[in-house]
């Protein structure tokens, strides 16, 4: 699962529904200085930045009700088995 130690300039993480994105960095929001997560779609053979998103930190750390569940079992997302939204990636161990 993303730990909030492991948001790091440059750490790469996988989403549960596929993509690898790159953390930016964090910001405050205005209205509550809660801390945001800025992370952006990570494509090895490009430096463009593709796509940038901002996610409050609890809700980039947080586990979600797992989507891969046939249609019908369990339609009640608070009563399925949680998965992390996204998990810390290594580019090494990946291939």
């Amino acid at each position: 699962m993303a730990k909030q130690e492991d948001i790091i300039i440059g750490n790469k993480f996988k989403h549960f529904r596929g993509g690898i994105f790159k953390i930016l960095g964090t910001a405050t929001l205005e209205e509550d200085s809660d801390t945001l997560v800025l992370y952006a779609e990570y494509d090895p053979g490009s430096t463009l930045v593709k796509k940038t998103w901002a996610r409050r930190m609890t809700s980039f750390c947080a586990m979600v009700p797992d989507p891969y569940i046939a249609s019908g079992e369990l339609s009640d997302l608070s009563k399925r088995p949680q998965i992390e939204r996204f998990t810390l990636w290594n580019e090494v161990n990946s291939k």
